[in-house]
């Protein structure tokens, strides 16, 4: 087992960094944990980790699951957004219609 470990790997136990970030705090999170095993060979530079690279990584992955989510939710309720789009779009021009009225009578 030890012969299929990548190397940076081997050496991780041997990584020391003050905690100015609170890494290990963050660390208790098991989306920025995984995120870290998952880019530790990247995220890892001079035998530190590089808080703005395990950032880019974080928030990456997040956005990623965020539109995932996104896309869920308008697949689950395509029926009720497309019921309800009429009622919306009216309500929508009515704010345009009563926002431009009340600009135009604010000069």
């Amino acid at each position: 087992m030890l012969e299929s470990t990548p190397p940076v790997w081997r050496s991780g136990h041997l990584l020391r960094q003050e905690d100015n970030l609170g890494l290990l705090d963050l660390c208790q999170s098991p989306f920025l944990l995984a995120e870290l095993v998952r880019h530790f060979d990247d995220v890892i530079e001079d035998g530190k980790i590089r808080p703005s690279k395990l950032f880019y990584y974080y928030l990456r992955a997040w956005l990623q699951r965020d539109e995932w989510r996104f896309q869920r939710f308008l697949h689950d309720f395509r029926d009720a957004v497309e019921r309800d789009r009429a009622r919306l779009d009216e309500s929508t021009a009515d704010d345009v219609a009563r926002s431009i009225s009340t600009d135009g009578n604010t000069g």
